[in-house]
């Protein structure tokens, strides 16, 4: 068993609850084990579990340090979350909380599970009088907006979005008209003006958010570990009919096949994949694959696609920035009638990180909302930001020659995995 094998079995032994813990086997670095957990944002976790295996506190100092941080800025964001919802509620506003903060619900120990920002989702109507609501409350507000405006006070950081989704995506869905419609669906919790996803939309749009982050720049191994969490609460109440219908309308059920199927070889000794996405007979679609669990093994040997879609997670970190931009920009140059010629992949790539589309940019200028003819404008205005920040330049051009035959291997995995 290497260190990524362990990491994988320490996560999974976390969310099974397993009593027993088998202690790093000879070969498995600690230290390298630190560092692949920051890398995914799980080093608070492997702690927990690895007192469990027997090590002395001495040997597992790093790994307590990040516990003892991630359980401090839980605390922190408790309390400023409570704040700016007794305030929401103050004012009528009809509000929900998204992503990571919802999701450490479903954790066994809730505070393990760390995020860099509080996602909150408003209507469009209410957005100026949550503003207002915010800065007299002492945040400040990042000067660029579109459907997401950014708050800061004392290192937290509250995102509030008006759309779970903006901006072009892939296999010719309107995902960001799909996700609209999402408000007008949330159930409202009992005497509040708080909201709430159904656990089968909220399911969905994870599902949604880890195609988006694979298909960008990446995402890391915690992502899939909140669909482990999710589905070991939910998979047994959630409508999977709805399910499979709102999928195919999307056209996310190949990705969540083969997403499911890794989260339940990874974390789920194979339950990932009993739900079944596609309508067919219940043991389709994992005849001949062996279901093992993580006990020190890998995804099965049989399955060359999640393995390397493994290693595609496990190599960027939580959301890739441990692989070079370029490779995600150049993948951008690739298209369905240049795949080979590498000059014109790299010059294609050049000209859509210089000419960004009209959504890319509303975030630049959120008028291009309403006035598309106002994109020149916004190119320029992300110029001279560039000017500004030359080293996000650079480093978005660093490797744009040598890294064309990654960035094809990796256009075709995510082709093969539907995205």
């Amino acid at each position: 068993m290497n260190t990524e094998q362990y990491l994988l079995y320490l996560l999974k032994t976390f969310i099974s609850q397993e009593e027993e813990v088998l202690p790093p086997p000879a070969g498995v670095s600690l230290k390298e084990l630190y560092e692949s957990g920051q890398k995914h944002n799980v080093a608070a976790i492997l702690y927990g579990v690895l007192r469990q295996a027997g090590l002395e506190n001495e040997a597992l100092s790093e790994f307590r340090e990040a516990m003892v941080g991630a359980v401090y800025w839980s605390t922190v964001m408790d309390s400023m979350v409570s704040d700016v919802a007794g305030q929401l509620e103050t004012a009528g506003i009809p509000y929900t909380v998204l992503k990571g903060y919802r999701l450490k619900e479903t954790y066994p120990v809730p505070e393990l599970r760390t995020m860099g920002d509080v996602d909150f989702l408003i209507r469009e109507a209410d957005r100026n009088d949550a503003d207002r609501l915010l800065l007299e409350a002492g945040y400040e507000r990042e000067p660029l907006g579109g459907s997401t405006w950014v708050y800061k006070q004392a290192g937290v950081t509250l995102e509030f979005h008006t759309k779970l989704a903006s901006g072009d995506y892939w296999n010719e869905v309107d995902y960001e008209g799909y996700f609209l419609q999402y408000f007008s669906r949330l159930q409202p919790v009992e005497g509040c003006s708080e909201r709430r996803l159904r656990p089968e939309e909220h399911f969905i749009f994870l599902l949604f958010h880890l195609a988006k982050h694979l298909n960008s720049s990446g995402a890391g191994i915690r992502m899939v570990l909140d669909l482990a969490v999710f589905l070991k609460k939910y998979q047994d109440s959630m409508d999977w009919e709805f399910i499979r219908k709102e999928l195919a309308g999307i056209r996310l059920q190949d990705f969540a096949e083969h997403i499911l199927s890794l989260c339940g070889a990874l974390f789920l000794d194979g339950r990932g994949e009993d739900p079944n996405i596609r309508e067919q007979d219940a043991d389709a679609g994992t005849a001949g694959r062996e279901q093992k669990g993580t006990d020190g093994r890998q995804v099965p040997e049989s399955d060359p696609l999640q393995r390397q879609l493994l290693s595609y997670i496990m190599q960027g970190g939580i959301f890739g920035f441990e692989r070079p931009d370029s490779i995600r920009r150049l993948r951008g140059g690739i298209g369905a009638g240049n795949v080979s010629g590498d000059k014109r992949i790299r010059a294609k790539a050049a000209l859509k990180l210089m000419f960004p589309g009209r959504k890319h940019m509303v975030a630049f200028l959120p008028a291009l909302e309403h006035h598309p003819w106002l994109l020149p404008v916004a190119w320029i205005r992300r110029w001279r930001m560039g000017m500004q920040q030359r080293e996000r330049v650079e480093a978005s051009l660093s490797g744009f020659r040598e890294n064309v035959d990654e960035a094809r291997e990796q256009y075709f995995l995510l082709k093969k995995i539907g995205l």
